[in-house]
């Protein structure tokens, strides 16, 4: 079983200053853990409790000791809030690593069943970070008192998204055919892209024309998210599609299209609305979500996912205005990408969900159509226009906005979200703060929550 590590740039920031000190430094790092439904380990970090400069009984550049009262208040805290407590220190200096010494098994052995008593949780973890290179490496594991779980990976999500292999994983070589790739950003995001688990919620024009750009970058692991089947006028749009694809599900019509250009991309199929609870629990395995469906209600789900589970979300929507009485002209073309980084504000602090909207697509048809009738509901269904050149417009830019924050391109700090007058050819950007006391600010301290009961802390149909 696989273990991914997720932390704030925040928390992952706090870290690497932790290393510009040339002793070695300890503390605990309370985290939520769940596992998937496909089976890997999550751990989302919630804070980092450092031992106080008292509880160190000796403390050098490769060897300290620590007092009881060191970590263990930490770990009563960690119960409090029905976490999991990981035990985490550094090995300082210019030429360390962050590989585990015989000491540091040691006191593994010595206090795991104490993490796990005093937190009552069924993990004990442990990591030990150091600088190599100028950045954070690290080396960690879980154990859960018969198995011991690697931790393979560290995804930091903020302003910039970090992979970082453990220190322990063999480096993997990448082919010729991404050489113009590597000439352009480094071999060190190309092997990210190769690492991500990459969510697509709607795989109609906007959707597949991301996966597209995604599969060509390099990307190799896919959740497709889709309940529809393809109609005739989706194949103008639809990457990948032909006319006899048409009464095809729009999952297994894009699936087929990645798989003939990466056969050994890994792709799951999920044909159901992500308002469906376990749809929605699938995309706790992804990295980072493209929100490409028009959906409000889908929207709801993918910014709690966000806040609860540390998932950046890169959601997407494309608006056409026209004229109907003068043949359909175009009025107006509009774009929007708003990227949500767990503890940004969401698309409801946004204004960007019809929340009245929201609540009649959870509906029944029988009963949408009665509350329309009796003006309590809106009318849903309409046809709107779309367009093949203006849907992908804005998922390169939202494949864009993914590999900025790769990269590091682009204005620091990066804004939010990206607001594109196709018609008039401008674009604008802003950084909206979340309202206060609302799930997706920090003070409300459900960043990184994970599993809650019911789900999301929202009801489910």
């Amino acid at each position: 079983m696989s273990a991914t590590l997720v932390l704030h740039e925040v928390l992952r920031d706090e870290l690497l200053a932790t290393l510009s000190s040339e002793l070695e430094t300890a503390g605990v790092l309370v985290c939520s853990i769940f596992e998937t439904p496909d089976g890997h380990l999550r751990v989302l970090g919630r804070e980092m409790l450092w031992v106080p400069e008292s509880a160190y009984k000796a403390r050098e550049i490769d060897y300290m000791s620590i007092m009881s009262e060191g970590y263990v208040p930490a770990l009563g805290h960690a119960e409090d809030g029905g976490f999991m407590a990981i035990w985490l220190h550094t090995h300082p200096g210019e030429f360390s690593t962050a590989r585990p010494s015989k000491q540091d098994v040691k006191v593994d052995q010595k206090i795991a069943d104490l993490f796990r008593l005093r937190t009552g949780s069924e993990y004990y973890g442990a990591i030990v970070i150091a600088l190599t290179d100028g950045d954070l490496s690290f080396c960690g594991h879980l154990d859960d008192g018969s198995t011991r779980y690697s931790i393979d990976r560290l995804w930091s999500v903020g302003r910039r998204f970090r992979l970082t292999s453990s220190s322990d994983a063999s480096s993997s070589s990448i082919t010729a055919e991404f050489d113009r790739n590597v000439r352009a950003f480094g071999g060190g995001v190309q092997k990210v892209l190769s690492g991500l688990q990459v969510g697509i919620v709607g795989c109609g024009g906007t959707g597949s024309a991301v996966a597209e750009q995604l599969v060509r970058l390099g990307v190799r692991h896919f959740y497709l998210a889709d309940p529809d089947t393809l109609s005739e006028s989706n194949v103008t749009r639809v990457y990948g599609s032909t006319p006899q694809d048409v009464g095809s599900l729009k999952v297994e019509t894009l699936a087929n299209h990645l798989l003939n250009i990466a056969p050994n991309a890994e792709i799951a199929l999920l044909p159901s609305m992500v308002t469906n609870e376990s749809t929605a629990r699938r995309l706790t395995d992804c990295d980072v979500i493209f929100g490409c469906s028009d959906d409000n209600a889908g929207r709801l789900v993918l910014s709690r996912l966000s806040t609860y589970f540390l998932v950046p979300v890169i959601d997407c929507g494309v608006l056409l205005s026209s004229d109907a009485k003068k043949g359909g002209q175009l009025r107006g073309i509009d774009g929007r990408i708003t990227t949500l980084i767990p503890g940004a504000a969401c698309l409801v602090c946004r204004g960007r969900i019809d929340l009245q909207r929201a609540s009649s697509e959870l509906l029944t048809p029988e009963e949408r159509v009665r509350l329309a009738n009796e003006g309590y509901a809106p009318a849903l269904g309409e046809i709107e226009p779309a367009v093949v050149t203006f849907t992908t417009m804005v998922s390169a830019l939202a494949v864009s906005e993914l590999l900025g924050r790769l990269i590091g391109f682009g204005p620091d700090p990066a804004p939010s979200e990206i607001l594109v007058r196709i018609h008039d050819h401008e674009i604008s950007t802003n950084d909206i703060k979340p309202r206060v006391g609302h799930y997706c600010s920090l003070n409300s301290f459900k960043l990184g929550l994970g599993m809650t009961q019911p789900f999301l802390e929202q009801t489910w149909g």
